[in-house]
């Protein structure tokens, strides 16, 4: 045991006491190719000297709401505009809407690419600090109640946007 706890070697009764998934749930969140999450057990002070390390060998990190994503030169929003232009080109379309939503900063570089991003309250944490200034969803209430709201909120403006919405 060190100062944190990575999915890989947690093993499964650990992911669910990590996570609270059940244990189907904890091997599939398990089942990783780009990203590592990582649960934080140590000091602030080397959790910072511990950022600067991963940095420094060339990893990226991004906070989440409760865990540390570890990966290479991947996020996100990477694989968001990646997805989108594969669904884009499938759909024969120009352009798609699409919705961003969530809660921690490591959601962040999906949030800056969608075409709305909801940043989701959850108590005790800040909403993900963004670079874009429009185009944003703040929602009412927390967590799954506010996915509701930011969802409805966008399904709404997108009918009322749309021909068969006038």
């Amino acid at each position: 045991p060190g100062s944190f706890q990575d999915f890989a070697t947690a093993g499964i009764d650990e992911l669910v006491a990590m996570t609270g998934l059940s244990r189907e749930q904890a091997a599939r969140a398990n089942e990783r190719e780009y990203s590592e999450p990582v649960q934080w057990r140590g000091s602030d002070t080397d959790l910072e000297a511990f950022l600067a390390a991963l940095d420094e060998a060339g990893a990226r990190s991004l906070r989440g709401g409760r865990f540390i994503s570890v990966a290479g030169d991947s996020d996100k929003g990477m694989a968001w505009r990646w997805l989108r232009e594969q669904y884009r080109r499938a759909a024969a379309s120009h352009e798609v809407f699409d919705l961003g939503l969530g809660d921690g900063q490591n959601d962040a570089p999906l949030l800056e690419v969608t075409h709305r991003a909801a940043l989701i309250p959850a108590r005790g944490r800040p909403l993900p600090r963004l670079e874009r200034t429009e185009g944003i969803l703040l929602p009412t209430g927390y967590g799954p109640e506010a996915w509701a709201c930011a969802a409805r909120d966008w399904l709404r403006e997108l009918y009322t946007a749309s021909p068969a919405g006038s």
